[in-house]
């Protein structure tokens, strides 16, 4: 080879050395819709649950039907620029209430790289996606950026992401479709995709989750059976064992001689009333039948139950119907062809449950577990 066309080959070698250490440079550069390097990204590890989720638990009945927190799966910050990447597979546009990324922000004091601006926060979906050779690898995809005012205080920010969940779950199947042509044709004959690998940090948990606040499907509601029964049966946790393997304070002999002594110190008029149909005590300990392992808050409650016989004829207290009265009416005159009426709950209340639910910390609100009122039906 001449010496000049040596020297021109090197030339434009060392330009294209320098042109690919430039694209890799900006491609390195964190803005909106693109996701920092893995490097420096956490990924959540165990621990204690959302506190937001208990107190909501513990301060009535929730604004939906089922109250959701997801864990973020990696938070990212450089400089006043947050990214968040979060598992959204349990967004179901059609059933989404309301939405809210939940940020705890350091002050601006604590953090010497907040100029005073606004704080962007990008959101991110882990998108798995399935090449038709078998290759599979985790890819982010932006959901939206969201501006948040700077604070002095260090402090928790809710930002609603509602519309922008609701518009993107609406085109996910389009942008996986893209997603998975650029990956899967441009690596063909690769063993492994590119992956976003993130590494671990205690704190990740509590800088950031999100909250879905979700309402249960029209045909499941239309169903009129226990929501209690699908919520467990959709716990991976959930599994039903012979009465002999679960442990039940008390013995019936210990029963028996309590409820005698009891009786015994009770006047004849107490008796008949105690005997009558009305509401006693009746706890329920979720570790006693099995779910304690699911079921996080409350352990043990009482859902009380009706005890007792129902008098010939009705009385008003008992809250007949009038089906019930009538029946009564008959069985005081034809006591041996004519069934009593029945001491039922005629009135329930709901209770809230938290529970886990495939690896996210789920709230539901669950009809007719409390009984308020008895009555002969």
């Amino acid at each position: 080879m001449h010496p000049p066309r040596l020297l021109l080959f090197f030339l434009l070698l060392l330009l294209l050395l320098l042109l690919d250490g430039l694209a890799a440079a900006e491609g390195s550069r964190p803005g909106a819709g693109q996701l920092p390097s893995s490097e420096k990204r956490c990924a959540p590890s165990s621990s204690p649950l959302p506190a937001y989720m208990v107190n909501l638990s513990r301060s009535g009945p929730p604004q939906a039907d089922v109250v959701r927190s997801l864990r973020p799966q990696s938070v990212h910050q450089v400089g006043q620029r947050w990214s968040v990447v979060f598992n959204l597979s349990a967004c179901q546009p059609a059933e989404l209430e309301l939405a809210e990324l939940r940020l705890h922000l350091p002050s601006s004091e604590e953090n010497s790289v907040f100029s005073g601006g606004p704080v962007w926060v990008d959101l991110y979906h882990q998108q798995v996606i399935t090449c038709p050779s078998g290759l599979s690898s985790p890819h982010p995809i932006h959901v939206g950026s969201f501006a948040v005012p700077p604070s002095l205080p260090s402090s928790w920010r809710v930002l609603e992401v509602t519309e922008q969940l609701i518009r993107w779950a609406m085109n996910s199947s389009l942008s996986e479709e893209a997603i998975q042509k650029m990956l899967c044709y441009r690596h063909p004959h690769t063993k492994h995709l590119p992956m976003q690998v993130a590494n671990h940090c205690e704190s990740v948990d509590r800088t950031a989750f999100l909250v879905l606040f979700s309402r249960l499907p029209k045909e499941e509601k239309e169903l009129n059976s226990s929501t209690l029964l699908q919520t467990a049966k959709s716990s991976k946790f959930f599994t039903l064992g012979t009465s002999k393997d679960i442990p039940f304070r008390g013995t019936k002999r210990h029963r028996r001689h309590k409820k005698r002594n009891g009786l015994s110190h009770m006047s004849l008029k107490e008796l008949a009333t105690k005997t009558l149909c009305h509401r006693v005590d009746f706890y329920v300990d979720f570790e006693e039948i099995g779910w304690g392992s699911w079921i996080i808050y409350p352990k043990r409650y009482n859902a009380f139950r009706c005890d007792g016989k129902c008098p010939v004829p009705l009385e008003e207290k008992f809250l007949p119907t009038n089906y019930a009265y009538m029946q009564s009416v008959l069985k005081y005159y034809h006591p041996e062809r004519v069934p009593a009426a029945c001491c039922i709950p005629v009135s329930l209340s709901p209770l809230s449950l938290l529970y886990y639910e495939d690896g996210k910390v789920s709230l539901g609100h669950h009809e007719d577990m409390i009984v308020e009122e008895c009555g002969c039906r």
